[in-house]
């Protein structure tokens, strides 16, 4: 083949579209290097995306979740936000269901 940027197709595409339509929220798990976050990238292609792979990013959201949060969604237009690796934060998913339940976009 040579093509190093190749892959495989993903499976789950489908499920996920359904997921993205029907939810605010969605989380994807699976095992590392799994192909995770370049499903992510390929379905919307569009939208802010960060990494709590970023120690700085991390550190700013351990600190102040709710504000980042408010930060990062604010300019998005319908576009989605992605946060990779967001089990690294544990102050992380409860601000983003108030996120959520405040903003109902």
């Amino acid at each position: 083949m040579g093509d190093t940027d190749a892959y495989l197709p993903r499976h789950l595409m489908s499920e996920l579209e359904d997921a993205v339509a029907s939810a605010r929220v969605v989380n994807i798990i699976g095992p590392r290097q799994a192909g995770k976050t370049t499903l992510v990238r390929d379905l919307f292609g569009q939208g802010h995306f960060v990494t709590l792979d970023d120690t700085a990013v991390l550190a700013a959201i351990d600190a102040d979740p709710e504000g980042q949060l408010t930060s990062l969604t604010k300019e998005l237009d319908g576009a989605p936000l992605i946060i990779d690796e967001a089990q690294r934060s544990t102050n992380l998913a409860l601000a983003i269901k108030k996120t959520v339940d405040i903003n109902r976009r």
